[in-house]
C-alpha cells in the first residue's frame, strides 16, 4: 500500500500547486507539503512522481511549504488546499486508517505472544490456561488472516513463534505427566490395599453396615482422586467385586428386593456423585473464564447465562444426591 501521493491541486482557489502526501505512521498524522507552481518546474514534478512518491529520497527546494494533519480529521486536506481527485483522497484517506489499524493489531497480537513466550519459557510446570490462550491467540490469527487483516508473510512469523510457545508446553507437559503417572501409580496401589483389607474383612464377617460405609468411602476417593483413566477403572472393578462380596454375605433376613434396592441405590449414588462432580468443574471453569478480557459483550452474557444454568443444576443434583442418600440409609437401617 502506498504511503506518498503527489497531485496538484489549488491554494484559496487560485493558486496553482503541486501537492505532496506523506504518511507517519509513528504519530497517525499525514505530513502534507505545498510547492508553488513557480518552484515545481518540470523535472521536479516527474521526479516527486516518479521517485518520491514511491519511497525515493529528494530535496526540497526552497519555498516549500508543510502542514502537519492528523489522519483522524474528517478532511485529509485544509479547507484552503483543492484537489481535483477528492475521491482518490478520501480514499487514501481510509486506506492510511486501515493500514495503521492492522499494524496496531499486529502489535498488540505480537505483545501478547511475547508476554505468553515469556511466562511459558520462565515456567517450570505445565498451565492449561495458558495452552487455551495460546490457542484461542492462534486462532484469532487465522480469523484476521481470512479477513486479509494480516498477510500470510506475518502470519508465517507468526506462526513461528506461537509454534515455539506450544513445543514448549508440550515439553512441560510431558515432564508433568510423568510426574503425575508415577503419584497416580502410588496412590492406586494404596486404594487397592484398603480394598483387599475390606474384603478380608468381610470374608470374616466384619460388620455389614460399616464395611458398606468403608466401601461407600473408598468409592468416593476413587472419584476425587486424581488417577489415569485404566487405574481408575480397574479400582472401581475390585470395588464393585468387594460390593458384590458384601451383598451376597448379607444376612438371611435381607430379603432380594431389599438387596436389589440397596445396589440400585448404591449405583444411583454413584453416578449422581460422578456426574455432580463433572458439573461443578464445569462451573468452576466457567467462572473463571469470567475475568477473560477478550470476550465480548455477547460471549460475556452467554457465559453468564450458562453459569446460571449450571448452578441450578449442581443444586438441583446436590439435593437429589442427598435424599438418596438418606434413602439408602432408611432401608440399611431396616437390614440391622
Amino acid at each position: 500500500m502506498e504511503e506518498r501521493f503527489v497531485t496538484w491541486g489549488t491554494f484559496k482557489e487560485k493558486q496553482k500547486v503541486l501537492i505532496a502526501l506523506e504518511l507517519k505512521k509513528e504519530n497517525y498524522k499525514v505530513d502534507i507539503f505545498t510547492f508553488d507552481e513557480s518552484i515545481a518546474n518540470k523535472t521536479f514534478v516527474d521526479d516527486m512522481m516518479n521517485a518520491w512518491a514511491k519511497g525515493g529520497a529528494l530535496v526540497f527546494p526552497e519555498g516549500t511549504l508543510k502542514i502537519e494533519r492528523p489522519l483522524s480529521e474528517d478532511s485529509l486536506l485544509p479547507d484552503d488546499l483543492r484537489v481535483e481527485k477528492t475521491g482518490k483522497i478520501r480514499n487514501l484517506q481510509n486506506e492510511w486508517a486501515y493500514l495503521l489499524l492492522t499494524e496496531k493489531l499486529v502489535e498488540s497480537i505480537v505483545e501478547e505472544i511475547k508476554d505468553i513466550k515469556e511466562k511459558v519459557f520462565n515456567s517450570s510446570t505445565y498451565i492449561k490456561d495458558t495452552f487455551e490462550q495460546t490457542k484461542n491467540i492462534w486462532e484469532k490469527i487465522l480469523d484476521h488472516r481470512r479477513e486479509r487483516n494480516i498477510n500470510n508473510d506475518k502470519v508465517n512469523e507468526l506462526k513461528a513463534e506461537v509454534n515455539a510457545i506450544f513445543d514448549r508446553l508440550k515439553e512441560l507437559r510431558n515432564e508433568e505427566n510423568k510426574k503425575f503417572g508415577d503419584q497416580a501409580e502410588l496412590i492406586s496401589n494404596t486404594l487397592k490395599a484398603k480394598i483387599a483389607e475390606a474384603i478380608e474383612a468381610i470374608n470374616k464377617n466384619g460388620s455389614a453396615k460399616e464395611l458398606f460405609e468403608q466401601l461407600k468411602e473408598l468409592r468416593t476417593d476413587i472419584n476425587k482422586l486424581t488417577l489415569r483413566k485404566p487405574s481408575r477403572e480397574d479400582l472401581h472393578k475390585y470395588l464393585d467385586e468387594a460390593f458384590d462380596l458384601l451383598k451376597n454375605r448379607r444376612n438371611i433376613r435381607d430379603t432380594k428386593v431389599n438387596d436389589k434396592r440397596i445396589h440400585d441405590l448404591t449405583e444411583i449414588i454413584h453416578k449422581l456423585e460422578k456426574s455432580l462432580d463433572f458439573d461443578k468443574k464445569d462451573l468452576d471453569f466457567n467462572k473463571r473464564k469470567t475475568n477473560d478480557k477478550n470476550v465480548n459483550q455477547l460471549e460475556a452474557k452467554l457465559r453468564e447465562a450458562k453459569i446460571k444454568m449450571l448452578e441450578e443444576k449442581v443444586n438441583s443434583k446436590a439435593e437429589k444426591l442427598l435424599d438418596v442418600k438418606n434413602t439408602l440409609q432408611e432401608v440399611l437401617d431396616k437390614n440391622k
